[in-house]
């Protein structure tokens, strides 16, 4: 570590550092690959910790709240280290989860209205909108087997995540599955 870089403190991933404005992570052989159209270079490396449902393009994997900054050209989304094939559904199932705030907690009404509306803004097709809804559920599932299978093998940040959060993870899960037909009514 430079003189310069300085640890950050709290719920981080190791090694993660700030340096003046910018805030950086070790590299790996994931780190070379990148968006749609992207070839990547042979052999490429991802650290993709769900498999996707597909893979049509380089997601994110992780977009939400907690990986937006705000800058002075607006909002920008970092932690790109799990990035890897995947596909937009998958992608768009988990950023409404976490964007659009569809937790047991919420009534569903108020859930399904915030859901249209950020896939109104996304701009998700006709089409795609039933598959969404449907997959919502499935993409939190998959999130908290995550956990849980990291809790079980001792595996970080995992193991600390399903600790904090493992019970939130299923209750939104079984949440996002109960209502399956509503999610479909508020995407019509």
């Amino acid at each position: 570590m430079s003189l310069d870089e300085q640890p950050l403190a709290g719920n981080v991933t190791a090694g993660v550092v700030r340096v003046g404005d910018t805030v950086r992570r070790p590299v790996g052989p994931w780190t070379d690959t990148a968006v749609a159209g992207f070839v990547p270079p042979e052999p490429a490396g991802w650290r993709v910790a769900i498999a996707p449902d597909g893979a049509d393009l380089v997601c994110h994997h992780d977009a939400a709240p907690w990986n937006l900054v705000r800058a002075d050209r607006g909002w920008v989304l970092i932690d790109w280290d799990g990035a890897g094939p995947g596909t937009r559904r998958w992608e768009l199932a988990y950023a409404a989860q976490a964007m659009a705030g569809m937790r047991p907690d919420r009534p569903v009404a108020e859930s399904a209205r915030r859901l249209r509306a950020l896939v109104d803004g996304y701009g998700l097709d006709g089409a795609a909108r039933p598959a969404l809804a449907a997959t919502l559920g499935r993409r939190a599932w998959a999130m908290y087997a995550l956990l849980r299978d990291g809790a079980r093998d001792g595996m970080q940040p995992w193991a600390r995540i399903f600790t904090a959060d493992g019970a939130y993870w299923r209750a939104a899960a079984a949440y996002l599955d109960a209502y399956v037909e509503d999610w479909t009514r508020a995407l019509e």
